[in-house]
């Protein structure tokens, strides 16, 4: 399904959720709340590709998803410094957030105990995702020969 401001997929037990270049739209993120609070125990890891800003109540759902399915970690890629600040205020909370740089997402992978399997499938579907939500910066990021994986 095409979404116009993030898109998401499990890629085994591992939900991978890119954001676009603005805030998600209300309908999108009510689908994801939706989904994701459903999956229960099956997410126990997160992906996360985002630069947009989540508001007080969202920071707070996302914070009460993971807690309910027992998510043991959730890696958060940013490009802005701000960004991955606020993750690691939003980490202090959930114990389980950590944000990366683009340039460390070798580090990401490791923190989420991927797989290269699993890795190889969430860079597929992330390219997929950038591409549809025109995120030129990180599609070409992930297309960029020799990334450091």
């Amino acid at each position: 399904m095409s979404r116009r401001t993030m898109n998401w997929k499990f890629v085994d037990s591992t939900l991978l959720l890119v954001h676009g270049l603005t805030p998600p739209d209300a309908k999108e993120w009510d689908e994801f709340v939706l989904e994701c609070t459903g999956a229960g125990p099956t997410m126990r890891q997160v992906l996360v590709f985002a630069d947009v800003e989540l508001s007080p109540l969202q920071r707070k759902q996302i914070a009460n998803m993971v807690a309910k399915a027992a998510t043991r970690a959730v890696a958060v890629v940013c490009f802005s410094r701000l960004a991955r600040a606020v993750v690691t205020a939003l980490g202090w909370m959930t114990r389980v957030h950590r944000a990366f740089a683009p340039t460390a997402l070798r580090e990401a992978f490791e923190f989420l105990r991927s797989t290269p399997t699993e890795q190889a499938e969430l860079l597929r579907a992330a390219r997929a995702f950038a591409a549809e939500l025109g995120h030129a910066e990180l599609l070409r990021y992930i297309d960029e020969p020799g990334r450091p994986i």
